[in-house]
């Protein structure tokens, strides 16, 4: 006597269907999760208060902190730069005198003068420059060096190759990732 096994494939195919939707839920909840340890949104109210104030994306912002000192508000880099958003001390006290405000720059590893006057100096440079990519490059390589080069050469957008300096280059193309990956998790 022969003996079959029925199977019933119906059930058996929905419940592997059930199963690969949870799996692919709770595995893109625990992706998301690490995306968001890796792309903090620290100092949420002040980013969104002066981002606002000075009509930069807020991503944006939290991009560059990102880039710059990893969201430590206590780093100095080899330039001279302080904080957050790693701003010179020349600029910062030439901005806070443009703003009539007192400055020193000790100042700027408190997060909030600093992202205030970072928020402050993008401002500014979009309005010079007009396109948030031509910003990134003057907020890394300077004002007075990238009108020279602009004077020179010009400049395409999307044309990294053309900039002379390498760390510019990858600064840009790091920060419009960052800035790629903060609107997707955050919007």
């Amino acid at each position: 006597m022969k003996h079959t096994v029925k199977i019933f494939k119906a059930p058996v195919v929905l419940l592997i269907l059930i199963v690969s939707i949870l799996f692919g839920f709770v595995a893109d909840i625990i992706l998301t999760g690490i995306d968001r340890i890796i792309y903090p949104e620290d100092y949420y109210e002040l980013v969104t208060k002066y981002a606002n104030e000075n009509s930069i994306p807020e991503e944006l912002v939290f991009a560059i902190i990102k880039v710059e000192s990893n969201f430590q508000s206590d780093v100095k880099s080899h330039a001279g730069a302080i904080g957050l958003m790693q701003m010179l001390p020349s600029t910062y006290e030439w901005l806070a005198s443009r703003r009539g405000e007192i400055s020193h720059p000790a100042m700027l590893y408190d997060p909030e003068v600093n992202i205030k006057y970072g928020t402050y100096y993008l401002q500014y440079l979009y309005l010079k420059f007009g396109t948030w990519e031509k910003t990134l490059i003057a907020y890394n390589w300077g004002e007075g060096h990238f009108m020279e080069f602009l004077e020179e050469n010009g400049y395409t957008e999307g044309d990294y190759d053309s900039i002379p300096v390498s760390e510019t280059r990858a600064y840009v193309q790091k920060v419009l990732h960052h800035w790629e990956k903060y609107n997707e998790l955050y919007e």
